[in-house]
């Protein structure tokens, strides 16, 4: 599963599909990145020491964005 599309609720609040969650071992107390990606939208990610998007992540989301 690489896409999905949900829905927010009226707090702007949305649920990630299991699926996802299990392929990347989120749990109720996995801490979490969200970060703008300008002209693209945002990023979800298990949270890291790296506060930053790195040149080469950007790299890689565009290069995934380009297959879909």
């Amino acid at each position: 599963m690489n896409q999905v599309q949900v829905n927010t609720n009226v707090k702007g609040q949305f649920v990630i599909p299991v699926a996802m969650r299990k392929y990347w071992g989120i749990t109720p107390d996995t801490p979490l990145d969200i970060i703008n990606v300008p002209n693209i939208g945002i990023l979800i990610r298990k949270a890291c020491k790296q506060p930053l998007i790195t040149k080469e992540e950007v790299r890689q989301i565009l290069t995934a964005l380009s297959s879909v």
